[in-house]
């Protein structure tokens, strides 16, 4: 009788044992669906800083800048096929073109124009599809530098691209120094972290050995 006992509760903890088994497989899909994958955030803005860092007459009220400006995006893979198009002012699609108004750097601020573009409409539509369809920024612009101190003025076409996804948060930095001997310098926009092997295109190797023609 106690044989019978035994074999009917080893068949029971068999059969509860086989039903968990099958059971928990279902049990971890389950759980694996209820987590997905973070989906990619877009920057409520995308942000442009031009910079004049320094140079002899920053604090001559008589010293100033203006600037002229062209914001566009395009296709990454469709640059890299088609290289020269970059070169091109009407390259990409216009995202924003406008101009700063004459100023002196006596004010902090007034050392930085810094343009924003909201993340909507189309432009969210196109960093949205960023994972199969990279995106790049083209800025062509020409900023012009009258320095009191050394009672010269400068004309710089300062022309950039650079990869969205090398700017997550959506703002990049162009710095612009003027020297006392009347050379000038100009870097960026540069990511806070370079992949290994990967050139800034449009911007100096050696910044210092830009110099005034």
């Amino acid at each position: 009788m106690s044989g019978i006992i035994l074999r009917s509760l080893f068949f029971v903890l068999f059969a509860a044992a086989l039903a968990f088994a099958c059971a928990s497989p279902l049990l971890a899909q389950r759980t694996s669906r209820a987590k997905p994958a973070a989906a990619f955030k877009l920057p409520k803005e995308i942000v442009l800083v031009i910079t004049v860092e320094d140079l002899p007459g920053i604090k001559n009220p008589k010293s100033f800048w203006e600037a002229a400006y062209d914001i566009r995006i395009a296709d990454w893979n469709l640059l890299m096929a088609k290289p020269g198009l970059s070169e091109l002012p009407e390259a990409g699609d216009r995202l924003l073109q406008s101009e700063l108004a004459r100023r002196n750097f006596l004010a902090e601020s007034d050392r930085h124009l810094e343009v924003a573009i909201p993340v909507t409409g189309s432009l969210a539509g196109r960093l949205k599809k960023q994972a199969s369809n990279p995106q790049v920024f083209l800025l062509r612009s020409t900023i012009r530098i009258f320095d009191a101190e050394l009672d010269r003025q400068y004309a710089l076409k300062l022309n950039r691209l650079w990869q969205f996804k090398l700017f997550p948060d959506g703002k990049a930095t162009i710095a612009i120094i003027v020297n006392s001997d009347g050379s000038y310098s100009t870097s960026g926009p540069t990511p806070k972290v370079l992949p290994p092997g990967y050139s800034i295109i449009g911007r100096p190797s050696n910044p210092a050995a830009v110099r005034n023609p």
